[in-house]
């Protein structure tokens, strides 16, 4: 094997070895993970026709077609990601003022002179 190639290998292995323990879980961030997953909000819907879907607690059932079923996955989470837009936007929105605050303040009190020692 070339050394190149030895160095390259070993660097990876280093690397995969390090980041393992480095960005592992802790055991209750594992917990907390499962835990979240599990208490994952979902409902059983009955429907008039007498239709029983265990959907999501805001996934909603439509008619279409004349077939009563939740709507279909991708316009659910195409909503969910377009949810995740608006907030996000709204945070961004309200950083900037944050940004724009401080740097008035910033404008407003000049940094005081340094005290030259005395020699």
């Amino acid at each position: 094997m070339a050394p190149m190639r030895r160095s390259f290998l070993i660097f990876i292995l280093t690397f995969f070895a390090v980041s393992n323990s480095v960005f592992a879980l802790t055991e209750e961030q594992e917990k907390e993970i499962r835990k979240e997953a599990e208490n994952f909000n979902y409902q059983t819907v009955t429907t008039s026709e007498g239709l029983n879907f265990r959907v999501p607690e805001d996934m909603p059932i439509e008619k279409r077609n004349g077939i009563v079923a939740p709507i279909p996955f991708d316009e659910y989470m195409y909503g969910k990601f377009k949810q995740i837009d608006e907030r996000l936007k709204s945070m961004e929105a309200k950083l900037d003022s944050i940004k724009q605050l401080i740097a008035s303040i910033k404008e407003s009190n000049p940094k005081p002179l340094k005290s030259q020692p005395s020699g």
